[in-house]
């Protein structure tokens, strides 16, 4: 059954609030990013790329010719901070 919310406003900042009503907090606000494309030099050689931001763990999704990329030790890229290392380049 899909959630339903009825409200006259929805505040998402760095709380969540429905009609007035505080439901929700957090210490920090935050940022989506879709569509970055990460620095570096695309030759087919270089396997070593950077975003603008380090991301939060387990946010990234990367993508390379429409497929969807494997994150982590012994599979297409890892991620440490704001570098990505491509397994192969």
């Amino acid at each position: 059954m899909p959630l339903k919310i009825r409200a006259d406003e929805i505040v998402a900042k760095n709380s969540i609030t429905l009609n007035g009503v505080l439901k929700a907090s957090w210490p920090v606000s935050f940022t989506f990013i879709r569509g970055e494309i990460p620095g570096g030099v695309v030759d087919g050689a270089n396997a070593a790329f950077t975003l603008a931001n380090a991301p939060a763990a387990g946010s990234v999704v990367l993508f390379l010719n429409g497929l969807r990329l494997l994150s982590g030790a012994g599979t297409d890229y890892t991620l440490t901070g704001a570098n990505i290392t491509m397994a192969t380049a």
